[in-house]
């Protein structure tokens, strides 16, 4: 979507929705009428392109391409390990002040975090231990 969408489309989506953006891509995907073979050439061609995201920092690419390809994987029963200086960007970036905000209620509280394959730690309390992979998916509010 971030590939395809330009700011003032997705806006106006974004508005259509009633700005819920679960709603909104959820409309997007389903109204896609693509070939499925024209939706594979356009995901081919996002690994040559560009995209940020209006108000986040340049990391945020990096952790949306992260996060939804553990959204793949993960239901598939494959075993990806994250690159660790991308990870710990990534974790670094989920538990930033900013991003917090996001996070469900209360996630971090209490609770320090450890990703055994790539040495990113956060927070003080009760152990947390996974692999990146798992502590991102996490975060970020899957089950």
């Amino acid at each position: 979507m971030p590939y395809q969408l330009t700011v003032p489309r997705f806006l106006g989506n974004m508005a259509a929705a009633g700005f819920r953006f679960d709603k909104m891509a959820d409309r997007w995907a389903r109204g896609d009428r693509r070939p499925n073979g024209q939706i594979l050439e356009a995901l081919r061609a996002t690994g040559q392109g560009r995209f940020r995201i209006p108000g986040a920092p340049p990391e945020a690419p990096l952790c949306h391409l992260v996060i939804h390809a553990q959204d793949i994987y993960r239901p598939l029963g494959i075993d990806h390990t994250i690159d660790r200086q991308s990870a710990n960007l990534v974790l670094e970036q989920l538990t930033s002040p900013r991003a917090r905000r996001s996070l469900k209620p209360g996630l971090l509280e209490g609770l320090s975090f450890t990703a055994r394959d790539s040495g990113w730690k956060y927070g003080t309390g009760a152990e947390v231990i996974g692999s990146a992979a798992a502590l991102v998916t996490t975060l970020a509010g899957r089950p």
